[in-house]
């Protein structure tokens, strides 16, 4: 595959994320403009906030979107960059005709699902419901 067209599938998964990112934003008021797909071959995170975006989604994202990933070696490349950053790190990756998926490290996705667990405690969700989303079968 060429390099140009290696650079056009991870630029479309960046700009999937950003889009993806921006409707959950637009939703709580952030501004559109404040969360951008940066340009190929920059340093740094793919999608850039601003610093208001980043109070509310606290994240360092990577996208790859290639066939011949290696996974953890990738992620642990990401991760070790932004390990002292108070964000979550995570890696969304790629393979043709796949979905994205997403990986981060054990302990933030546990203290993610704590947040989670405690917004829906709060707001009365396995009340209404009848059961608790864990609890489903």
């Amino acid at each position: 595959m060429k390099i140009a067209s290696c650079k056009a599938k991870g630029r479309q998964l960046q700009k999937l994320v950003r889009d993806k990112l921006q409707e959950i934003g637009n939703k709580y008021g952030i501004d559109p403009d404040s969360i951008k797909s940066t340009p190929m071959a920059s340093a740094g995170v793919d999608i850039q906030l601003s610093p208001e975006a980043k109070k509310f989604f606290k994240l360092n994202v990577e996208c790859k979107n290639k066939e011949a990933i290696n996974v953890a070696k990738d992620f642990l490349q990401h991760y070790n960059k932004y390990k002292n950053n108070t964000q979550f790190t995570v890696l969304i990756h790629a393979k043709n005709r796949t979905k994205p998926m997403i990986t981060l490290d054990l302990d933030e996705f546990l203290k993610m699902y704590e947040v989670y667990l405690n917004t829906i405690h709060t707001e009365g969700y396995a009340e209404k419901r009848g059961s608790s989303p864990a609890n489903t079968s």
